[in-house]
């Protein structure tokens, strides 16, 4: 049977990989503390029935079909923006979808036609709405651990790169070229400099970055969108691949399907399971929009999961994903977390930096990069753990 990276590695470095109390974290300052510090108690231990694992997911299911049914997927003012934006090109190279089809939340044109919904301010509203996703933090905010763990991301320590656009000598220059890039070209050669690559890492030589998977400008097509909202297409976006999950975990995953459609709420693309970070460059409050939708599904995918076991309240206002915006200046750092009031669910976010990566003569340039390298040597390790954990005991109950 073949085994997952988790699997394969030596039994010290697995315990590294999954085991949270064995992660430590460096500080500035020679500081060393350990991640589970920042956790607050939990029901960990709680357990839950075949019959009431079964009965929740059947009930998830309902409420989510009802939600779909008689919503509009492409809303009356998205169809007049998509429309404005083809007849303002110029060129016409724009393509338009087939006659013999219908628009749908997954397959509705090029990405400029998908991201002209996201241009438009109602579409906050529709998140709201629809996808119960709200682009504010909630009245009590994220939980002490996880606002304590931002800052954690944000001081450790970590390497960059030797040469680059960013480096001491090439800042200035960079910057004044800056003003005349188009969009692809500040994401060619910028983007990679505020969200290094996962799999560049891993190749690089970080082993535990191995059980990631990462989509550049791909649609979520396999994702259950929020109805009525295009479906997210992120510039860059990371999850899991699937093979970093045993067989057992696999059929699990393959199990908790929504609808009879192959949606699913656990994978993004189809070779990202369960993402947790994802990046848009654009108008910060287009890139804002878009971040929004696509990890207020991936927070709902991991809520889901714990749901199951009856264990969602260990999740109430954890941070369980991240997104980053930037444009040719400036980037927001945000963490996403839901609220659960029993059966009331709801996403928010938490606005963990605002800054210029171009000012102060590029005091701040690389403050986004170390973030998510943190968040992959940090963050990720323990997170991926606890979904392990979480497909196990469904798998233990399901039989």
């Amino acid at each position: 049977m073949p085994q997952s990276p988790a699997e394969r590695a030596p039994k010290r470095q697995r315990n590294d990989l999954l085991g949270p109390n064995q992660l430590w974290v460096p500080m500035l300052g020679g500081r060393r503390i350990p991640l589970h510090d920042v956790e607050e108690d939990s029901p960990g231990g709680e357990t839950t029935s075949a019959d009431d694992a079964h009965h929740r997911i059947n009930t998830w299911r309902t409420e989510w079909q009802r939600a779909r049914e008689g919503v509009d997927p492409v809303p009356e003012h998205a169809q007049a923006s998509i429309k404005q934006e083809e007849s303002s090109s110029a060129l016409g190279k724009r393509k338009r979808a087939s006659p013999d089809r219908s628009p749908t939340p997954i397959d509705r044109g090029p990405r400029e036609d998908k991201d002209a919904q996201y241009r438009d301010q109602q579409c906050e509203t529709l998140l709201a709405t629809q996808g119960s996703s709200f682009m504010t933090p909630s009245q009590l905010g994220v939980a002490t651990p996880s606002r304590r763990l931002c800052q954690i991301l944000l001081e450790t320590k970590q390497s960059v790169p030797e040469k680059s656009l960013f480096h001491d000598g090439f800042f200035q220059e960079t910057c004044q070229r800056l003003r005349n890039w188009n969009h692809a070209r500040i994401i060619r050669d910028i983007s990679p400099l505020i969200v290094p690559s996962a799999e560049t890492l891993a190749i690089y030589g970080t082993k535990h970055l191995d059980v990631l998977a990462e989509s550049v400008n791909e649609s979520w097509k396999c994702s259950c969108a929020v109805p009525g909202v295009a479906t997210p297409q992120p510039d860059y976006s990371v999850g899991f691949r699937l093979d970093a999950f045993s067989d057992s975990q696999r059929t699990v995953l393959s199990w908790l399907n929504t609808d009879s459609s192959g949606l699913s709420l656990f994978k993004a693309t189809p070779h990202v399971y369960l993402p947790f970070l994802s990046c848009e460059t654009a108008p910060l409050d287009v890139a804002d929009r878009q971040n929004a939708h696509s990890m207020s599904l991936a927070v709902r995918g991991v809520t889901l999961l714990f749901y199951i076991l009856g264990r969602e309240q260990e999740l109430h206002r954890q941070i369980l994903a991240f997104s980053i915006s930037h444009d040719d200046t400036s980037v927001r750092i945000y963490g996403h977390y839901p609220v659960i009031d029993g059966r009331d669910k709801k996403y928010y976010r938490h606005l963990i930096k605002d800054f210029s990566f171009t000012a102060n003569n590029g005091r701040e340039k690389w403050t986004a990069y170390k973030f998510v390298k943190n968040v992959y040597d940090i963050w990720m390790p323990e997170h991926f753990g606890r979904i392990c954990s979480v497909l196990d005991q469904v798998r233990v109950i399901r039989g």
